[in-house]
């Protein structure tokens, strides 16, 4: 039996959260699905766990987002990825954090990591072997260090398949904000040897 209002198990001065407002638009939806991911939110695979949507209307959320949060002047965007759609901040709040507040999370490289990852981002895929004879050193703990923290991957060579050849992985653009690699800034510093 549902209790009245004016129950006496019910304090009439009891104060509670205003309930959740219901679920309007798939906007509404989209956007919690960007809030809580962790990975790039992309239309075929939120469209196969939600078949009510399609993938336009789920572009036309993502648009409509992304308007809302500039016109609002919101300290965070949809930014568009190779793998889908992140919930991310701007620019200057993710420097201020960074720099500031998290700062101790910050992935940090040593000059020889940059240098192997200078040269695997533009001249991938590449082998151990010809990141080597670019950087005059032995790459191997460089590679390792770069793979185990997501910045790079492995597959194998076109010369041999048994040898393995490195590239950037998913990571690499999500930490340097790219959207593909097509906005890694050219460069003919690595047709010499560094070092």
């Amino acid at each position: 039996m549902k209790s009245s209002p004016t129950d006496e198990n019910t304090p009439a001065d009891r104060t509670s959260e205003p309930p959740v407002a219901p679920v309007t638009s798939v906007r509404d939806v989209v956007e919690a699905a960007l809030f809580v991911g962790q990975e790039a939110l992309e239309a075929e695979s939120f469209c196969r766990a939600i078949p009510e949507v399609s993938p336009a209307e789920f572009e036309a959320a993502v648009e409509e987002l992304r308007h809302r949060y500039r016109q609002e002047n919101r300290p965070y965007h949809v930014r568009r990825t190779r793998g889908g759609y992140l919930l991310e901040l701007k620019d200057p709040y993710r420097a201020e954090l960074v720099g500031r507040w998290i700062g101790q999370r910050q992935i940090k490289l040593s000059r020889s990591a940059i240098d192997v990852l200078s040269v695997v981002t533009y001249r991938q895929p590449i082998t151990k072997a010809g990141v080597d004879g670019l950087v005059g050193f032995d790459s191997a703990p460089a590679l390792r260090q770069l793979v185990r923290r997501g910045l790079l991957m492995t597959g194998p060579s076109a010369e041999d398949e048994a040898t393995p050849a490195y590239s950037t992985a998913p990571r690499f653009l999500e930490i340097f904000g790219l959207e593909s690699m097509d906005d890694v800034p050219s460069s003919d510093q690595l047709d010499r040897p560094i070092g």
